[in-house]
């Protein structure tokens, strides 16, 4: 992906229209796809407070899903918003449902549930793109497809602040903990494949462990999540006692008042310090 992103802190959609060539003629189906200024597929950090504009870059894909499933692969083929799917079967026709999904790391199940592993993200801007998913869905029609991808995940940037002396020992920020409490992961998403989503205890856990922040530095990491909505629970929360060494670790309750989650395509500012080891 190009990094040619600035990052927006709001809601980013991404609108592609896809014009195909009868697949009939040939065994390929060729794509124009328009993006809206405002979506997401490469990025670019411009600092805490902003957000995310998005092209297609020249490596861009999507894959989109038929009966069941059944697979074509979208990719970039030429300059500006041109894409095709070549190996077409003859089955496909003007009756063909689509699911397209962007983000290379998911898969949808025969019934289109996300099937993805957050906790596999490495933090860098380059590996975001494979977890930020987007859905759309589209049918044949007059030779034509119309895909509208609409963001099922938020991005987290988070900026992790190592305070320990630099001639300490064994003080490097190597994990990250995310804890979200009342919360109702996106419906779309299958359970089980998230990190680890507590249905007794309304939370969602995250564990980055391909972090590395020294002592006396700063980094910043970005993370896609889920889209979770706020859902009152009065049981105890589950405890994971002391943190362990060399973890930063977040606990984010959502607003009671408000109501407020965390909101598919927006884009939230983390800042933690590392300084003690402390149980939660």
């Amino acid at each position: 992906m190009k990094k040619t992103v600035s990052i927006l802190a709001g809601v980013l959609c991404l609108m592609a229209c896809n014009k195909v060539e009868d697949p009939s003629n040939n065994n390929t189906l060729s794509a124009v796809a328009t993006i809206d200024t405002q979506t997401k597929t490469a990025y670019t950090d411009n600092g805490v407070g902003n957000g995310m504009k998005v092209d297609w870059a020249e490596s861009d894909s999507f894959t989109a899903y038929y009966n069941g499933t059944s697979t074509l692969t979208f990719s970039k083929s030429a300059a500006g918003s041109t894409f095709s799917a070549e190996n077409v079967p003859e089955g496909v026709n003007t009756s063909t449902q689509f699911t397209g999904l962007y983000g290379s790391a998911a898969t949808l199940s025969s019934t289109g549930a996300i099937n993805i592993d957050f906790c596999k993200q490495d933090g860098s801007l380059e590996n975001l793109p494979a977890y930020d998913v987007m859905t759309a869905t589209s049918e044949l029609t007059d030779g034509a497809l119309s895909f509208a991808f609409k963001h099922k995940c938020a991005i987290l940037r988070v900026t992790i602040q190592n305070k320990y002396a630099a001639s300490s020992t064994n003080k490097d920020v190597k994990q990250l903990n995310l804890v979200f409490k009342n919360a109702k992961i996106d419906d779309a998403f299958a359970s089980g494949c998230l990190g680890t989503y507590s249905y007794s205890t309304k939370q969602f856990w995250a564990n980055f462990k391909t972090l590395d922040v020294p002592p006396q530095t700063t980094k910043t990491y970005y993370f896609a999540v889920p889209a979770m909505e706020y859902i009152e629970d009065n049981s105890s929360y589950d405890s994971i006692g002391m943190v362990p060494d060399n973890t930063v670790e977040k606990e984010i309750s959502f607003n009671t008042t408000t109501k407020t989650g965390i909101v598919a395509g927006k884009v939230y500012d983390i800042s933690l310090t590392f300084q003690t080891v402390q149980p939660r």
